[in-house]
Parts: structure tokens; sequence; C-alpha cells
């Protein structure tokens, strides 16, 4: 049972069945041409994806069928771009971990959304054509040509830090009690805890042993003390009973006074990150790509830190904006926040671009 065999209801995705087939035999050819082999038996974060047959998963290596198509289509990236291309797409197969996966998804995923309005694409832009090796100079992920000029992107997933690391520890808790509740659909459990509480704290037999407390009383609540830090667990008995046990738990974050503190503290450590990789002598406009990597991680509060926060502090002159990377009804759009203290500042070509009232394909 793999990606191979899948044929899942994909109604509530951008995708049907018929489609599978298609796309499906596109990322086998592209996998074959850049790792043979890896079919035979696919390993780590993206083998995960392709050993089920779930549409979660499906609908996931469509996407990223969709994505590599675009991106090899003619004119879509520059010629000295090949290379680095099939290097991520390679690079797709061999990541163990699923942050890193993320992190080359996303870098593809905004090139397939932005040459739709201007093309081509230079990947790696600040390495030249004769050190495309290993130990070739950092540069920013892309950078595209204007009728005024060049711009550089830098495309990164935001975690949040510690945000990141509460939601890390809401998966857990949610496997254990998986574990433990088995087929118990009939009580509603809810779990409040703190901002700073990481999976490494959690007390497996304080779990089963509040397990054993909800599978054997109605409806109750206590405090459980794990790291110092206090996990208030409750639940009740409800009716009727959902069909999926998912929909019987909840995860809560407590409330504290210091969150926008420490959302704060995670965007200047990614921007400080950002920032110092961009060779000092670069005189082009630099934008940062953010895709938030946690749905704890509020749009509102997000750009509202920009606007007060970082894009006044001279420290981040050097980033012109932001891009926004987000996702609506299965597609990506793009959202872009000028740095109006920014030295390199961008002409309004580009904004135009990402209103939608032009577009700029200089091979045309």
């Amino acid at each position: 049972m793999s990606f191979l065999t899948a044929n899942p209801d994909l109604s509530g995705t951008k995708y049907s069945n018929d489609q599978i087939p298609r796309k499906r035999d596109y990322l086998i050819s592209w996998i074959n041409h850049v790792n043979p082999g890896w079919l035979d038996s696919p390993k780590g974060a993206l083998g995960e994806f392709w050993r089920r047959e779930d549409k979660n998963a499906v609908s996931y290596l469509l996407r990223l069928a969709d994505i590599i198509w675009t991106l090899d289509q003619q004119n879509a990236i520059t010629a000295k771009s090949d290379s680095i291309f099939r290097e991520k797409i390679k690079q797709l197969t061999r990541e163990k971990q699923f942050d890193p996966l993320d992190d080359i998804v996303a870098e593809l995923e905004f090139a397939a959304a932005f040459v739709k309005r201007i093309s081509p694409l230079s990947f790696e832009p600040l390495v030249p054509q004769d050190t495309l090796g290993e130990n070739r100079p950092a540069s920013p992920d892309y950078g595209i040509r204007l009728p005024d000029g060049d711009i550089l992107f830098e495309v990164t997933v935001f975690n949040g830090g510690v945000i990141r690391e509460w939601e890390e520890t809401s998966f857990y808790l949610d496997k254990k009690f998986d574990k433990e509740l088995k087929n118990l659909n009939n009580k509603w459990v809810e779990v409040t805890f703190p901002i700073h509480a990481s999976r490494g704290i959690v007390d497996d037999q304080k779990l089963k042993m509040v397990s054993k407390q909800i599978k054997a009383e109605a409806k109750n609540e206590v405090d459980l003390l794990m790291g110092e830090l206090n996990f208030n667990v409750r639940w009740r008995t409800i009716y009727p009973i959902p069909k999926e046990a998912y929909e019987t738990r909840s995860y809560r974050l407590a409330v504290t006074d210091d969150i926008e503190d420490i959302l704060l503290k995670a965007i200047r450590r990614k921007f400080d990150d950002k920032r110092k990789q961009l060779p000092a002598d670069i005189r082009m406009p630099y934008f940062l790509v953010i895709k938030f990597g946690s749905v704890l991680i509020r749009y509102s509060d997000f750009v509202r830190l920009l606007d007060t926060k970082i894009f006044p502090d001279t420290n981040y002159r050097r980033i012109s904006g932001i891009v926004y990377m987000g996702e609506l009804n299965g597609e990506t759009y793009l959202e872009i926040w000028k740095n109006n203290n920014a030295k390199n500042p961008v002409s309004d070509n580009l904004i135009d671009v990402f209103r939608g009232v032009a577009e700029f394909h200089l091979h045309k």
C-alpha cells in the first residue's frame, strides 16, 4: 500500500481522482531522474508521505507534482538554475526530518507561484556559474530581474520558536491519549498548558494515570505538574458520539502575558539570521518570504509586529520587505509589505506585480 496504488476520495481538495495517474507518473519520472532506486524503498520524510494512501498524503504529493511541473516549463527559470533545481528535487528524497523537507517544499512552492508573474527566476543568483559545487558561496534562494533592476528573495518557514515546541507537545499528548483512550469517543478531553512547555517534560506515567480516570469518571478536572509546569486536564461525557476520536480532544494555550513578547523575539531571531546571511556589499533590494509553520501564529499579530516593531528598527534596514506566503482553497497566494525604512527600497514595478496589475516575462 502506497502512493503508487492510492485512489482515495479527493472530495474537498482541488484535485479529482482522474488526475492521480498523470500527476503520479510525472512525479515518478522526476524522482527516477534525480535519485534512481529511491522508489524501490522510499525513505525519509518524503517516504512517510509516499507510503500512505490517505487523502492528505496523496494531495500533498499531487501538489508537489504541480509545483515541479510549473518550474519545469520552458523559460520559467534561468539556464544556470537547472542544475540547482534538480538538486533541490533530489534533496526532497534525502531529507530525514519533516522540518528540512518543509523548507525545501516552501522554497519550490514560492518559486512556482512567482514564475506565473515574473520569469525567468534565478536560483541562488549570487553563485557564479563555475562554482555550483558543494563549496559554493552563500546566496539568497532566488533572484528576479525587473526593467529597473534585480531583486533578491530568501524563503523561510517561520515556526515561532517555542510556539512550535508547544504545538509539537500537543501532538505528542494527542498521540499518547490516542493510545490510552482507544475507541473511547464518548468523552470530551481538553488539556491546557503554558507556552513554555516542551515534549521532553511530559510524564507518560501521569498521562496513563489520568487516562484511567477519564475512562472511569463521567466528568472531572485534574492538574498534572510536569517539569514545574501545570497541565490542566478536563473531561466530560458527550452525546452524540463523534465518528472520529480526534474530534473529542482539544489542546489550549494557557493565557500568559508574554505571548506577544515571545512571538516578537522569535521574529527577531529569524530575521537576524536571515539578514546576516546576506553579503555586506550587496546593494539590491532583499525580501524575506515567510510561510508560517505553526497554526498558532496569527497573521494579524505578525503583521502588527512588522509595522510597529520590526520595520521601524534600523537593524532591519537591509530587509526591503516581507512576502507572506499562504494558502487558500488549495492555491498558494502571496502578499507583500514594503519596509519604508529600507536601505535598498523596491520600485513600484514589484508592488504592481503583487497587486496583480503587472507581469514581467523578460524572455518574451
